[in-house]
């Protein structure tokens, strides 16, 4: 649904901040550094009306995508109807291509690099706060004695952690 925004200098500075950002990225080449044969067989996997995609947080759709590399113009999306609330970026080729090979992307042939900030907003209200966060920020201390020793990549810490995360970045966010 396309939300009717009105003509203030706020939105008038969103627009023109979302210009500059897409002449920045038009002038970029963003690739695959993969064979031939490894980006058709990407590009045939994303037409597949099986293939699934992260779209958030846990969140997955599936239907079939285009592996198209002219398509690095981002849009905000933001969240109930109001400027406020979200304004994530969405569009880029990258975001819809598997996580496994994100790892493969270049910028101007040059390779890059996914920083993993799983703890970043739960860390931040620490270090706000000026407290110093738990090692293990969504173990929540939850042990029964049939569990194993608590190890976050181990059943059924992985599950229960997961769920702990999502539901406070959620809250947080």
């Amino acid at each position: 649904e396309s939300l009717v925004l009105p003509d203030t200098p706020e939105v008038q500075l969103l627009r023109q901040q979302m210009r500059q950002i897409n002449e920045f990225l038009c002038d970029q080449a963003f690739h695959l550094n993969l064979p031939n044969n490894k980006i058709k067989a990407l590009a045939l996997r994303m037409a597949s009306q099986r293939y699934s995609y992260e779209i958030g947080t846990g969140r997955c759709r599936t239907r079939a995508r285009a592996l198209n590399f002219g398509q690095v113009g981002l849009r905000r999306i933001f969240s109930q109807g109001r400027l406020d609330r979200g304004g994530r970026l969405y569009g880029g080729w990258w975001q819809i291509i598997p996580k496994d090979y994100r790892r493969f992307i270049t910028i101007n042939g040059r390779p890059t690099v996914e920083v993993d900030f799983s703890e970043l907003h739960p860390t931040m209200l620490y270090y706000l706060h000026e407290q110093v966060p738990p090692q293990n920020i969504y173990d929540l201390g939850i042990r029964y004695p049939s569990d194993p020793a608590y190890d976050p990549t181990v059943e059924p810490h992985k599950s229960r952690r997961k769920t702990i995360k999502h539901f406070l970045n959620a809250l947080i966010n």
